[in-house]
């Protein structure tokens, strides 16, 4: 049974992660399917597909886990398709302190879904429309094709005892392919990048992990990443910026790692950045991330 935890924290936000790599092979990662839903534009709703119980998750095969996080994210936030998604990809030790994970990804989608802010398509205004109908609503169409092809790159290397030096680079290119969105001011999107879908990302992390004297040890933690600039929605005018963020951990963790204590800077250089924009009467509405923060994590974990 996993042990319980109970955390108090002096904060607004906060989170890290890392990764480590222990076996050599190379494997075809996945050939799977992404769908769970159908949009039906007749009863404004989305209409799941009569799928037997082991084929309703988003991905059907047993190696979701491995599959890349861009697919992924792509196909959670925005995508329902029948077409595969092909991942090729290797893990690997090659020397004895270094590691690196590599996939290849391309997929076709199929009915892609797009919401956008528009008239109601063939709105004509007259006494008896509704006051905001030809105004503008949010719709959901089923709107045509795209694609997305990429390659993710993790790299592990422990140059000295104790320091560990991590990356991770993603390259993607999503694309458009016959994507047509009726009531948008911009309606033919063939050809255009794919929005939320920024063409490079990459983070890189140094982790010093010391011992203590009379037990536990300290875990120093610096981290960047950087996301490349992207498309916030379907106006060629909204683009959302690129940015990049430092962060940075210490914790002391006790001998029998049951109680941490960190503290933590986000956002050290205090970055102004935005997270998600909103096109609205050729104006957009950009909404920022977290201003730069630090505090104060107490961890306590049950036996």
């Amino acid at each position: 049974m996993p042990a319980s935890e109970g955390k108090i924290s002096i904060m607004r936000r906060s989170s890290w992660c890392g990764f480590l790599y222990t076996r050599l092979s190379f494997t075809i990662l996945s050939m799977s399917f992404v769908a769970v839903g159908r949009f039906n534009t007749s009863a404004s709703a989305i209409s799941p597909i009569d799928l037997p119980p082991s084929e309703t998750s988003i991905f059907r095969t047993s190696q979701e886990s491995r599959l890349s996080p861009t697919v992924r994210n792509l196909a959670v936030n925005r995508l329902f398709t029948f077409r595969p998604v092909y991942v090729i990809g290797f893990k690997s030790d090659l020397l004895d302190n270094v590691r690196l994970n590599t996939a290849f990804f391309y997929t076709e989608y199929e009915e892609l879904q797009i919401q956008a802010f528009g008239p109601t398509p063939g709105c004509v205004e007259d006494q008896t429309t509704e006051l905001l109908e030809c105004f503008g609503r949010f719709q959901t169409f089923n709107a045509g094709d795209a694609e997305a092809k990429g390659v993710e790159l993790e790299l592990t290397w422990v140059p000295v005892e104790n320091l560990t030096l991590s990356g991770f680079y993603s390259f993607l290119d999503a694309e458009f392919t016959d994507t047509i969105v009726p009531n948008s001011a911009y309606p033919v999107q063939t050809g255009n990048e794919m929005i939320h879908a920024p063409r490079n990302k990459y983070s890189i992390n140094a982790e010093y992990v010391l011992p203590v004297p009379g037990g536990g040890q300290l875990a120093a933690l610096l981290s960047y990443r950087y996301t490349d600039d992207q498309r916030g929605e379907l106006e060629p005018y909204s683009i959302q910026p690129s940015f990049d963020l430092f962060d940075a951990r210490l914790a002391w963790n006790s001998p029998n790692d049951t109680l941490e204590i960190a503290v933590w800077g986000k956002n050290l250089l205090d970055e102004e950045y935005v997270t998600h924009l909103y096109a609205i009467g050729g104006e957009v509405v950009s909404v920022f991330g977290d201003p730069q923060m630090y505090g104060v994590s107490l961890t306590y974990r049950y036996q």
